[in-house]
């Protein structure tokens, strides 16, 4: 009798924790459409930061909710650097990288390169933003993501620009310019 007892009470624990895996999955799915409806809204952004922390560091603990927390993370990037969040991203950032590993998804691996890349040399430290952005722009091409190379692209720029290198600057530029041109995208 004890088994069958031991046996429910394990089932029970396990559906719990799937229940709870979905909440975590559908919360961040639920951040990830109050970010993108609130993108032009600055105050109403800052004034969730920490609950919007909190959905993403818990989307990146449960593999069911991967997905959303990758994007959740992403998309809240231009608010983070807006404003300047730079230093309390920073171990987000890490962890959404280590999960875009594991998950073996290389698009989200190379846009949080990327985003690492920006982090770095926000903070001053060129040797390791030129890392990040050269492993971004490799996987970005490898993809053949042409968004993803322009961007990049920009970015990397930016370096060159801050060592004094105009003509790899003028060249980085030039070739994301030609990228955003051939995709339409007149907002880069």
């Amino acid at each position: 009798m004890t088994g069958n007892a031991d046996g429910r009470s394990q089932l029970q624990t396990d559906l719990y924790l799937a229940r709870f895996r979905r909440k975590i999955a559908v919360n961040a799915a639920s951040w990830l459409a109050y970010v993108r409806q609130h993108s032009g809204d600055t105050a109403a952004l800052d004034r969730e930061m920490d609950n919007l922390r909190k959905a993403i560091q818990q989307a990146l603990a449960e593999q069911e909710a991967w997905e959303s927390g990758l994007a959740l993370t992403g998309e809240a990037w231009r608010h983070v650097e807006q404003r300047g969040y730079w230093l309390a991203w920073r171990d987000l950032l890490r962890q959404a990288l280590e999960v875009s590993r594991q998950a073996g998804r290389p698009a989200d691996e190379a846009f949080l390169l990327d985003q690492m890349g920006e982090l770095a040399r926000i903070l001053g430290d060129n040797r390791r933003a030129q890392e990040h952005f050269d492993a971004a722009l490799a996987l970005s091409r490898a993809l053949n993501d042409r968004a993803g190379i322009g961007r990049v692209l920009t970015h990397r720029s930016q370096i060159y620009l801050a060592s004094g290198d105009l003509a790899a600057a003028a060249a980085c530029c030039q070739e994301a310019a030609g990228i955003f041109a051939a995709l339409g995208d007149t907002d880069n």
